[in-house]
């Protein structure tokens, strides 16, 4: 029974060794580096002051929360697998590619700065509002097929042949400053 302070003051070597269990009633203050060769089980809150650095994996069975105010909160500079869902509630900010290899599904709207390159057919269930030209670029066959009736509010040039393979019913006049070419087979022309 001691009843104050024991103090061991061996230079070098083991200054204390405990073979058997050992409890602390109080606050255990270590000063200087310490190892501990099996496991250290911890049934309270652990509070660390400086970095953590674990240098091999780390199995957390329940929510691992990081409240850091500002700044970059979590950085992974390798790899990342997520195999439940990925809720994200603010803005997110991808620097290099963002590969998606299934469905996607964006419940607002998908703002693109740049150019958006379709390797696939692009289907649009709804309607489509383009404020600029829209170019068809195929190289050959049929570059644009529309399928229902089409209103154009301007006018319309066409630099090539036009073939109508119905009746041409024009309500008004027509203005054709070179031949108009007749070449019915039979019947009045």
């Amino acid at each position: 029974d001691i009843s104050d302070t024991l103090t061991l003051s061996k230079g070098t070597g083991t200054g204390l060794s405990v073979i058997s269990n050992a409890t602390i009633g109080g606050t255990l203050g270590v000063t200087s580096d310490s190892t501990i060769g099996g496991t250290l089980g911890v049934t309270g809150i652990t509070t660390l002051s400086g970095a953590l650095d674990a240098n091999s994996t780390a199995d957390i069975s329940d929510t691992l929360t990081l409240s850091k105010g500002s700044g970059t909160g979590l950085s992974v500079i390798s790899n990342a697998t997520i195999g439940g869902t990925l809720g994200v509630t603010s803005d997110s900010t991808v620097g290099g590619t963002l590969g998606v290899t299934s469905n996607t599904t964006i419940g607002g709207t998908l703002g693109v700065t740049g150019i958006t390159t379709l390797s696939g057919a692009l289907d649009a269930n709804s309607t489509a509002d383009i404020s600029d030209t829209l170019t068809l670029s195929k190289g050959t066959g049929t570059g644009l097929s529309v399928t229902s009736n089409a209103t154009i509010g301007g006018t319309l040039g066409v630099t090539g042949i036009t073939t109508l393979s119905g009746a041409l019913d024009a309500n008004s006049t027509a203005d054709i400053s070179d031949t108009l070419t007749l070449s019915k087979g039979t019947g009045t022309g």
